[in-house]
């Protein structure tokens, strides 16, 4: 695909022969001295502390966002599986926020496998 840097595209989802929903989603820039906002976090979970948080990364407009992490406390636990709900929820409102998806690169930490 040919993407131009810092564009917003609007792309659509189909499932089943049925379109689902749409995200808008944004190209970094290719321009070196163009600043790319990042944010790190990690241990986030779903708690009021973590909702007050996710406000406040939304009002400074980060370009990717990095988990390391501890995302959703379901520590593996199969019954525990909505917290997944609640945190892709709150993200959700993140980019609702910002107008456009913020890409998310997570990794798995303790509480993600089962092991406290």
């Amino acid at each position: 695909m040919n993407l131009k840097p810092n564009t917003k595209y609007l792309t659509k989802v189909f499932y089943n022969n049925q379109y689902w929903t749409n995200g808008i989603y944004k190209t970094l820039p290719n321009d070196t001295n163009t600043k790319i906002r990042m944010i790190n976090g990690g241990d986030s979970g779903y708690c009021p502390g973590a909702v007050k948080l996710s406000k406040i990364v939304a009002t400074l407009n980060p370009d990717i966002f990095f988990m390391g992490g501890d995302i959703a406390y379901d520590n593996n636990i199969p019954a525990c599986s909505y917290t997944w709900d609640y945190f892709l929820n709150m993200y959700g409102q993140i980019t609702a926020t910002l107008g456009y998806m913020m890409p998310i690169v997570t990794t798995v930490g303790n509480h993600d496998a089962g092991l406290n």
